[in-house]
C-alpha cells in the first residue's frame, strides 16, 4: 500500500483512494484541489549522483509534503519521479499551497551520503469544481500543466487554465 523509498500510497493504489476520498468531499460539498508535482531534474541526479542519491531527494520531498499537508489530505507517488496530492481546499488556498511547497522544496538542502543536493518542482493544480467533476478530469487538467511548464522550462507553481494549456 506505501510506497517503500517515500512512505506515501504507492501508484498501484493511490487512484482507488484517491477516487473515494473525491467522492465523499463532493457529497460533503467540499472545494478540492489535485496537485501534480513533477521532480525536476531527477534523471540527471540519478545518472550523475546515484539511484540513491534520486531516492534520498524523493524521501525528502515526500517529508515535506507530509509535514505541510493535512494528515486527511492523500498523497501519493505517481510516476518515477512524481507526486500526486489531493487536498480539501479552495481555488485560492491551493495558490498558497502550491507556492509554499514549490519555495520549501527550492530552499531545501537534500541529503545524500556525504553530498547536499538541491532540486525544484514543477506543480500543476486543478480544483473541484472549477477544472473537472470528476478525478479524471482533475487530473487531465493538473497533468496539462505540468507537461506544458516542463515544455517550456517553467519550474514553479501555475493553476490550469484552459485559454494556455488546452492548446
Amino acid at each position: 500500500l506505501l510506497d517503500p523509498v517515500t512512505g506515501v500510497l504507492k501508484p498501484s493504489a493511490i487512484s482507488a483512494y484517491m477516487q473515494r476520498l473525491m467522492s465523499e468531499l463532493r457529497y460533503k460539498k467540499k472545494k478540492i484541489s489535485l496537485f501534480c508535482i513533477g521532480v525536476n531534474n531527477m534523471e540527471h541526479i540519478a545518472r550523475f549522483h546515484g539511484d540513491q542519491a534520486a531516492d534520498d531527494i524523493l524521501a525528502g520531498i515526500s517529508a515535506i509534503l507530509q509535514e505541510n499537508l493535512r494528515v486527511s489530505d492523500l498523497i501519493g507517488r505517481h510516476e518515477k519521479f512524481a507526486f500526486l496530492a489531493l487536498v480539501q481546499c479552495s481555488l485560492e488556498e491551493a495558490e498558497v499551497i502550491g507556492r509554499r511547497i514549490s519555495t520549501l522544496v527550492h530552499n531545501a538542502d537534500f541529503r545524500s551520503e556525504r553530498k547536499k543536493l538541491k532540486t525544484t518542482v514543477t506543480l500543476g493544480v486543478s480544483t473541484y469544481p472549477e477544472h473537472g467533476r470528476n478525478l479524471h478530469q482533475l487530473y487531465s487538467a493538473g497533468q496539462k500543466v505540468l507537461d506544458h511548464s516542463r515544455a517550456n522550462d517553467i519550474r514553479a507553481y501555475a493553476v490550469y487554465d484552459p485559454a494556455i494549456h488546452d492548446k
